[in-house]
């Protein structure tokens, strides 16, 4: 007697646990090595390799945000490290939820973080810099309320042509923080 056992319900409840397992493991691959440990944010080579991607895509205009942590180093020495942590994990929220789904926010490094906005190709330059202004004011807004003793810096830059690099978008961006 030949049985064919592989459309049983044995078989199928194995091979759900067996691709269940897989996505498990993809995820956790995910969060070790895409996610910043601290702030959850994407780490920077990871962002940077997702926004490459968009920015080789004809119908998208990319926007590179730059936000800095005003004067952290003193903020860490005059209340401590972990202090210096759970601010840094506020901002990363407050960056968080100023975006949409679709955009991007990573950990630059330190106190430095960054956020890759999407437009669609034939959106206007005055529309992407109010959305910019709204997500300053937002992410500035919550972390004075959680926090008075803090405050952010922010550049911006917008990838101008499809052939501009993510090390051209990242300069442009810093250029303008430093200047802001």
């Amino acid at each position: 007697i030949i049985h064919d056992c592989s459309n049983t319900y044995a078989m199928k409840m194995l091979a759900m646990d067996e691709k269940a397992k897989g996505e498990k493991q993809r995820q956790s691959w995910e969060n070790m090595y895409r996610k910043d440990a601290l702030t959850g944010l994407l780490t920077r080579s990871a962002f940077q390799s997702d926004v490459e991607e968009k920015l080789l895509d004809d119908n998208v205009r990319v926007m590179f945000l730059m936000i800095d942590v005003d004067e952290f180093k003193q903020y860490n020495d005059t209340f401590g490290h972990r202090a210096g942590d759970n601010f840094l994990v506020l901002v990363s929220q407050a960056i968080q939820s100023a975006l949409r789904g679709s955009d991007l926010a990573c950990r630059m490094g330190g106190d430095e973080f960054a956020a890759a906005l999407f437009f669609k190709r034939e959106c206007q330059t005055e529309f992407m810099c109010k959305r910019a202004r709204q997500i300053y004011e937002k992410v500035a807004s919550m972390i004075v309320k959680e926090n008075d003793k803090g405050s952010i810096s922010m550049g911006a830059a917008i990838a101008e042509n499809k052939d501009e690099s993510f090390v051209q978008l990242y300069e442009s961006a810093d250029r303008a923080l430093y200047n802001s």
